[in-house]
């Protein structure tokens, strides 16, 4: 799985066949297309729906494959990642699951269930968003606690968009927000075991 945040122009790189390096440890080829996985729709903040395709890729010197899933949807996911963000944000400022499934329009059960992944993998995606800061900003300002664990996440990730953002200074708003978010944290909020990443760049 590759996080991107155009997946139109994701799929121009693919064809080129030397922009994506494939992930697997060992391995130094690079991703060319390998057709497309199932469609899925996606539920939008505030209602609405979209629908993708995400584009299939295979590695053409270990043959392993991958899948170009945009920033825009968590991975395995139905809802928006601009919807589980703002979940997240409300339960950090005190909003129990069941008024946040009231809020956002959806089941009492895919709000806990995202808050109980969330709280379980704020640690590593803090972690993580705060490489991200420190690489694209050695000089930026050490993090202060906020006093919860959704919080400290919810600030170091905002903390390295923000950081991406002064070193893309001729970019304004080139990735919204919230999927710079995920970009910046490999898309892993809601992944069952997240891992340590090192720092890239979005493409």
């Amino acid at each position: 799985m590759i996080i991107v945040s155009d997946p139109t122009t994701a799929a121009r790189q693919l064809a080129d066949g030397h922009h994506f390096a494939c992930p697997w440890d060992g391995c130094s080829g690079w991703l060319g297309p390998w057709g497309s996985a199932h469609t899925r729709p996606v539920g939008c903040y505030g209602g609405g729906v979209d629908v993708y395709t995400p584009k299939g890729a295979r590695c053409r010197a270990c043959e392993r494959t991958q899948v170009l899933v945009p920033a825009s949807t968590f991975p395995k996911r139905a809802d928006s990642v601009e919807t589980v963000l703002n979940a997240i944000a409300m339960a950090t400022n005190g909003a129990g699951h069941r008024t946040i499934a009231a809020r956002v329009g959806l089941p009492e059960t895919t709000v806990r269930g995202w808050l109980r992944r969330a709280r379980a993998n704020a640690e590593t995606i803090r972690a993580n968003a705060t490489i991200a800061m420190c690489a694209l900003d050695r000089a930026a300002d050490k993090i202060a606690p906020t006093g919860t664990q959704l919080g400290d996440m919810l600030e170091a990730v905002g903390r390295a968009a923000m950081a991406w953002n002064n070193q893309h200074p001729d970019q304004p708003e080139a990735i919204p927000r919230l999927e710079l978010a995920a970009l910046l944290t490999g898309g892993e909020l809601l992944k069952r075991n997240p891992t340590r990443l090192i720092y890239w760049p979005p493409s």
